[in-house]
């Protein structure tokens, strides 16, 4: 695998962690205010 094709496989899981972080984050928000 080259650099360029590790890094961007880097790039995709980092967003996908960012992506469901924030899902769980306002999923916790939401059922905290209901």
């Amino acid at each position: 695998m080259s650099c360029e094709e590790w890094y961007s496989v880097k790039i995709s899981y980092e967003n996908v962690l960012k992506e469901s972080n924030w899902q769980h984050t306002y999923l916790s928000h939401m059922l905290k205010v209901d």
